[in-house]
């Protein structure tokens, strides 16, 4: 919501600009699909968020394909080349290219798990007209460590932030954040 009062008899904008207009209804805090969308007449809009709820899902629908195939070079396409990611583990890789020689260096019985691999959306927020704050739940089940000799079912969240560059949203930063512990650190 714009400022902290819902102006149905004037622009939510009013403080910035003389005019009035009506809105069809007021937004709905923490909608997955459609936020706030003023159209004043004046040229100035707040769009809804509808549009690019669509096309972060496309994006993290994705990443996750790619993910689960290990094609980590057309993955890190889809992030920004300034790129932060946090792993699970705490490891801090700053740019697209950190990200994906990490996300490369994979032993192969790893690598062959990923099928197993799921990620769920929990939430999708706009922080600002170009920038998205996403929140989801990966699931890897059976996961065998190397040189482990039972598997272990994974789970985690992560954290995004996503901006709009160009008209195409890209991951400018991911948190992983392991839900079960660091379970493998104690063996």
């Amino acid at each position: 919501m714009i400022g902290s009062t819902w102006a149905r008899s004037g622009c939510a904008l009013s403080s910035i600009h003389n005019h009035t207009t009506r809105p069809e209804a007021p937004p709905t805090p923490r909608s997955p699909t459609c936020h706030l969308d003023l159209n004043c007449g004046c040229g100035l809009r707040i769009r809804c968020m509808h549009a690019d709820t669509t096309a972060i899902r496309e994006l993290l629908d994705r990443y996750t394909e790619l993910w689960k195939a290990h094609e980590m070079q057309e993955w890190g396409r889809l992030f920004t080349e300034d790129c932060d990611f946090i792993t699970h583990r705490g490891l801090w890789w700053r740019s697209r290219e950190d990200n994906v020689r990490g996300h490369e260096d994979v032993p192969e019985s790893v690598v062959a798990q990923k099928k197993n691999y799921s990620q769920t959306i929990l939430d999708i927020q706009s922080i600002a007209p170009t920038v998205a704050l996403v929140h989801t739940e990966w699931v890897w089940p059976d996961h065998v460590l190397p040189g482990a000799s039972t598997g272990e079912n994974r789970r985690g969240l992560i954290t995004l932030v996503l901006v709009e560059r160009a008209g195409r949203w890209l991951i400018r930063a991911a948190h992983n954040t392991r839900l079960n512990g660091l379970d493998d650190l104690t063996r």
